[in-house]
C-alpha cells in the first residue's frame, strides 16, 4: 500500500468460546441471508490476550469448522464503523488455519516460546554496559535490585 501500512495482521491462539450463529436477510440482496459466527481465542504469550473476532459467510464458517480447544491462526482485518454517534470496531477473520501452535514458527504473533529463545524473532542484546560507559546494566551485585 502506498501509506507503508497493511490491513491485514494475523494472530494465533486456543479458541475458547465458539458464539451463537447469527443470520439475517439481506437489505443488498433480497430473498439472500447472510451469517455470521463469533469466535474468542486466547494468546499463548507469557500475558495471554483474548480476542473475539467475527467470519461472515456460511461457506467461509464451514470451512473453517472451529471448535473449542481448537488451536488456530486467524488472518484478519480490524474495520470501525459510527452508528447513531458512537464508533465500533470488528476484527474480522479472513483466513483460518489448523493446527499445534507448538508446530508453528512464528515466535512474535501469540506463540508460545521455547526456553531461552529470543522474543518476538529478535536477537538478544548482551548483557554489558552500552559502548562508552562503565555502566554494567546486566548488574553483577546480587544485592542490587534496582532496574536502573
Amino acid at each position: 500500500m502506498m501509506n507503508g501500512m497493511t490491513n491485514e495482521n494475523t494472530i494465533s491462539g486456543r479458541v475458547t468460546h465458539v458464539l451463537e450463529l447469527v443470520s439475517g436477510d439481506s437489505k443488498r440482496r433480497p430473498g439472500e441471508k447472510w451469517y455470521r459466527q463469533e469466535y474468542v481465542i486466547e494468546t499463548m504469550e507469557e500475558y495471554p490476550k483474548s480476542v473475539c473476532f467475527e467470519l461472515w459467510g456460511e461457506d467461509r464458517i464451514k470451512q473453517a469448522n472451529i471448535q473449542e480447544g481448537d488451536f488456530i491462526t486467524v488472518s484478519f482485518n480490524v474495520q470501525s464503523r459510527e452508528y447513531n454517534g458512537r464508533w465500533y470496531t470488528s476484527v474480522r477473520g479472513r483466513f483460518v488455519t489448523k493446527g499445534d501452535p507448538n508446530a508453528m514458527s512464528n515466535p512474535g504473533m501469540g506463540m508460545p516460546q521455547q526456553p531461552g529463545a529470543p522474543m518476538g524473532g529478535f536477537p538478544q542484546q548482551n548483557q554489558q554496559g552500552m559502548p562508552g560507559t562503565n555502566n554494567n546494566f546486566g548488574g553483577q551485585d546480587p544485592n542490587d535490585d534496582l532496574p536502573f
